[in-house]
């Protein structure tokens, strides 16, 4: 309860820090801009939700693997081309030293236990006995599986009906026979809001098993609460589906479509 108290007063002061205020308090006239910058992210998710779509981590990550190279290098002629070779040589000893890089599923987990069937809850076990004999499974929080890591209380994507994303929460996570199998409640009800790029749903009441190496987006979503008790999911790239494509925008894309055929008709 504390944590989430002190997490309110962080995310209130965010909302009403005022860039005056602001270098009066902290830095009197002088201040970097990336304070400045601070000064808006609360209206700024106001306005477009998560601020997930906009971040750049995955750069800085990768631009630490380069810095961390320039520090140890001996030569400066023509950094970029060292750098470049260096990197191409890093995947290239994957390739080879590695038969799972890209090619085979590479799996490992974290939080797991041996557990017996028969504790389970009736209905995880009766999927749990769909997919084995054994009397014992190893069940487990999360599981990372060629580099994407699936926990509990995540989403995935199960495919596409109607030009809507279908979407699913991670229940339970179990390792059988080598692959991952993942216990999932179906989403329904799915809203899509434009204004802030995110996907509003309730959780039903069905249980289901998937394995992982048979989603339709290998990628999983994290998913956030709302105030009224639904379930916010940010999608974060573009999932297709054969020859039906779900785009963030899947909203504005029926909108556009209804608007050409309107002006089509219009024009004849």
């Amino acid at each position: 309860m504390a944590a989430r108290s002190s997490l309110r007063q962080t995310r209130g002061t965010i909302f009403h820090l005022n860039p005056e205020h602001l270098a009066t308090c902290l830095y009197e006239s002088n201040f970097k801009s990336k304070m400045h910058f601070l000064t808006h992210y609360g209206s700024q998710c106001r306005a477009f939700g998560p601020l997930v779509n906009y971040w750049s981590f995955r750069f800085e990550s990768k631009h630490g693997y380069f810095k961390d190279i320039t520090v140890r290098m001996k030569c400066r002629k023509n950094m970029l081309k060292t750098l470049a070779k260096k990197h191409q040589y890093k995947h290239c000893l994957y390739l080879h030293n590695s038969a799972s890089y890209l090619h085979k599923q590479h799996m490992s987990t974290s939080g797991g236990r041996q557990v017996s069937v028969l504790t389970l809850p009736e209905e995880v076990k009766e999927l749990v006995m769909s997919l084995t004999n054994s009397d014992n499974v190893y069940q487990c929080r999360s599981v990372v599986v060629d580099g994407l890591t699936y926990a509990v209380d995540m989403a995935v994507v199960l495919g596409v009906s109607n030009n809507e994303i279908c979407f699913a929460q991670i229940c339970d996570i179990f390792v059988i026979s080598g692959q991952s199998h993942l216990v999932i409640r179906d989403l329904n009800d799915v809203e899509y809001l434009w204004h802030y790029h995110l996907y509003l749903c309730k959780l039903s009441s069905s249980l289901a098993a998937v394995c992982v190496s048979d989603l339709l987006d290998p990628f999983p979503l994290p998913v956030y609460s709302s105030d009224d008790g639904r379930l916010c999911i940010v999608l974060k790239h573009r999932i297709s589906c054969g020859y039906v494509c779900a785009r963030l925008f899947p909203s504005w894309c029926a909108y556009l479509l209804k608007l050409y055929a309107l002006l089509r008709q219009t024009l004849k």
